[in-house]
Formats: structure tokens, sequence, C-alpha cells
């Protein structure tokens, strides 16, 4: 998100639409390859968490407050990037993607703190799931990331032609 922060700044400093439009989809492309990097280095963590078998154990009624604010964070991402299309902005999208994913590894979090809290099954069942879970998560924003670099690639080829070849491709 900082990195998509600080193009923002000097992309809207350009008043030339073409050229801005052409740096907001070398930012979503490159964002897209930093949230495919991200989710094979998730995936490593969810390989320890499963082989630990321990998740976050919050005090009290905490785990309440975190798994409303989970649900809420899940519930927000999928509505901003719904917006975020009607926009038409890639920059936007590129941000919408990255929370979305987060809001996943957070729910990630929640599921591995409520087996740890509330479990009582077998160990061999919360692995399943953690792993089934963890798995599906960075398979997830693995091809959020893969979608995002094959379409920032193609935009940009699209932006990097001249008029006279746009022209024949529309």
């Amino acid at each position: 998100r900082l990195i998509s922060a600080i193009y923002a700044k000097s992309i809207y400093l350009d008043h030339q639409s073409h050229a801005q439009m052409l740096r907001e989809w070398k930012v979503y492309r490159t964002c897209g390859v930093l949230l495919t990097t991200m989710s094979v280095a998730l995936l490593g963590a969810v390989v320890a968490l499963v082989k630990s078998g321990e998740g976050k154990r919050y005090p009290g009624f905490l785990i309440y407050a975190v798994a409303a604010y989970s649900f809420y964070k899940l519930i927000m991402s999928l509505i901003s990037v719904v917006r975020a299309h009607r926009e038409h902005s890639p920059l936007a999208m590129a941000l919408r993607y990255i929370g979305h994913s987060e809001a996943l590894v957070s729910l990630l979090s929640l599921q591995t703190a409520m087996f740890a809290t509330f479990g009582s099954g077998s160990r061999e069942f919360v692995e399943r799931m953690n792993g089934g879970t963890g798995a599906t998560v960075c398979l997830i924003a693995f091809s959020i990331g893969l979608y995002m670099v094959k379409a920032g690639t193609r935009k940009v080829k699209v932006y990097n032609q001249s008029p006279v070849e746009k022209e024949k491709h529309t």
C-alpha cells in the first residue's frame, strides 16, 4: 500500500491523461507482482502455522471483537472492490485488491485464533482446517496477483503503442 500511495502522489502531479494512465497501469502491474510474491511468503507462514499447531490466543472476550472486525473488514473489502470497478481507476483497483487480500488473511488469523481458543477437536482436524483455509487464501491472493500482472502488462502494451497502432487494435 505504501508503494501505491507514493506512486499515487507522483501520478496525480502529471496533467497528461495518457501518461497518467500508463503510470497507473505500471503501478497496478507492480502491485500484482508484489501481491503474488506476498502470497508465496504467506504460504510459508501457513506451513509453519500448521506444523506448530498453535494459533493466537486472545484473552477474555477480545476474540469476539477480533471476529467482528475481521468480518467487517471482509464485507467492506468486497464493497470497495465493486465500487472501484465502477471508477475504472487501475490504482484504486490495486489498492482494493490489496485490501481484499488483507481481509482474507485476517479471516485466516481469526480461524486459527478460534481453534486455539475454542477448539477441542483432534489436532489432525485443526491442522487440516488451518492448512486448507491457508492454502485457499494463498491461492486467492496468488490468483489476484497473477490477474493484476496479466491485465497490467496488457494495458501497458496498449498505452505504449503509438496512436496509429492503437487505432489498428481497436
